[in-house]
């Protein structure tokens, strides 16, 4: 694994080297591809690309608040205690959900301040966040976060001294402090892998979608029961576990992919025939 890309002192300037991590690159990356990408579509769909700039920055921000605080409410003994570890956002510790919900909510204001559609514009943002959040993921893999349990199968990924699986494995007493990680399923891979198909999915739909909204509810609905199929293969118990052993995250897919598949019914069942609420 490569949890830091690059560590300069900027010939001699700074005191102590200064690192860009792994995370943070992917991170950045997939989030200014896919904001180019949804510019780009904005301009098809003749709508003022401007707006996926504006958008962008109060999503990110709100996007981060909201997956902080939604990590911290699944280990609230550990953010207790008068330290400032709430705000260090820069050692990792995000829940996917709460970035997604709260940024969907921030969106879904600006929209209605702009006088725009929430539901055209959301998918295409979806579309490409879904990109974005492929990209991403790398980023948990080179830095060895949102890993997966031990396994026996050829796959199995073992991470270097210093990264959460190892760290974790270690205090459990499974290995030494200075052994690497036992082998662990590559579950970051396996999401970044679902997030790339469910883009795919839906490119293709796009142009062929009944009405606005579809394919925000279609991602909802297809990453929650990916979600919950992945959550399975985790490893990391920071994740909260509740009521019949099942992870925080999968409480809300099971909660969101009710919520969406619900909705899509609903949706097709009252739409008028020949709607032209999607038409180009």
């Amino acid at each position: 694994m490569h949890p830091i890309i690059l560590e300069t002192t900027f010939g001699g300037w700074l005191a102590q080297p200064w690192g860009l991590d792994s995370y943070s690159f992917f991170i950045i990356l997939g989030y200014a591809v896919g904001m180019a990408l949804a510019m780009r579509q904005m301009r098809r769909e003749q709508e003022n690309p401007s707006h996926i700039i504006d958008m962008g920055f109060w999503a990110l921000l709100s996007g981060l608040i909201g997956g902080r605080l939604a990590f911290i409410l699944t280990d609230l003994s550990r953010y207790t205690g008068g330290t400032d570890q709430q705000l260090r956002f820069w050692e990792g510790g995000f829940v996917w959900y709460g970035s997604f919900f709260v940024g969907a909510l921030t969106l879904a204001v600006y929209c209605r301040r702009v006088g725009i559609s929430f539901a055209k514009v959301g998918d295409i943002c979806i579309t490409y966040m879904a990109f974005s959040a492929a990209v991403g993921r790398l980023g948990c893999f080179f830095a060895g976060c949102c890993y997966g349990k031990p396994t026996s199968g050829d796959w199995g990924v073992s991470f270097p001294v210093g990264t959460p699986a190892q760290v974790d494995q270690a205090a459990a007493r499974l290995i030494s402090d200075a052994e690497a990680s036992l082998p662990v399923y590559p579950t970051q891979l396996f999401e970044s892998a679902a997030q790339l198909a469910l883009f795919v999915l839906l490119v293709y739909l796009s142009p062929r979608k009944r009405f606005h909204g579809q394919l925000l509810l279609t991602w909802l609905l297809g990453y929650s029961l990916l979600r919950l199929l992945i959550e399975v293969y985790r490893g990391d118990a920071v994740r909260g576990i509740w009521l019949w052993g099942l992870s925080t995250s999968q409480w809300i897919s099971i909660g969101a992919a009710t919520l969406s598949a619900s909705w899509i019914a609903w949706r097709i069942l009252t739409m008028k025939p020949s709607s032209p609420e999607a038409a180009p």
